[in-house]
Order: C-alpha cells, then sequence, then structure tokens
C-alpha cells in the first residue's frame, strides 16, 4: 500500500486535474486554499446548481415541426407556455 505524506503537495488526476491536497487544506486550480469547513455546504450548493440547470433546461424554448413542410417553425412549442 502506498502512504502519502500530507505535507507535500498531492495533484489530482483526471476530472480533477488542477486541484490538490496539502497539509490538509485543498487547492482549486485557481490557487484558493480550502478549509475543511468550506466544504460544510458543498453538496447543498451542487444540488441547488443541478435543481436549476434542470429548471433552465425545461423552461427553455423548443422548436416546433411544421406540418406542411416537416421543418421546424420559428414558434415556440405550446407545452411549454
Amino acid at each position: 500500500m502506498t502512504e502519502m505524506d500530507t505535507h507535500d503537495r498531492i495533484n489530482l488526476a483526471d476530472p480533477w486535474a488542477g486541484f490538490g491536497l496539502q497539509a490538509g487544506h485543498r487547492f482549486t486550480p485557481e490557487g484558493y486554499s480550502l478549509e475543511p469547513v468550506d466544504m460544510t455546504w458543498w453538496s447543498l450548493t451542487c444540488n441547488i446548481a443541478r435543481e436549476w440547470r434542470l429548471m433552465m433546461e425545461e423552461a427553455r424554448p423548443r422548436p416546433t415541426r411544421s406540418l406542411t413542410a416537416g421543418k421546424p417553425c420559428a414558434t415556440m412549442d405550446s407545452s411549454v407556455v
């Protein structure tokens, strides 16, 4: 098993590239240090962002198709209104 010395900077990879750990702190790609207490509300913040994104997707106008030409109309889908 590999042991990590948390006093040395550890850079994360793949989807977490740019983030790192050092001496009990997390670092963002922008170089901000995150204390453990800063993570307290992270789950709530992510859930609010997800709900906002879903709400915006539902509110986005959808193009409809013309019955005669089979091509998209410029009008909004009446089911969205």
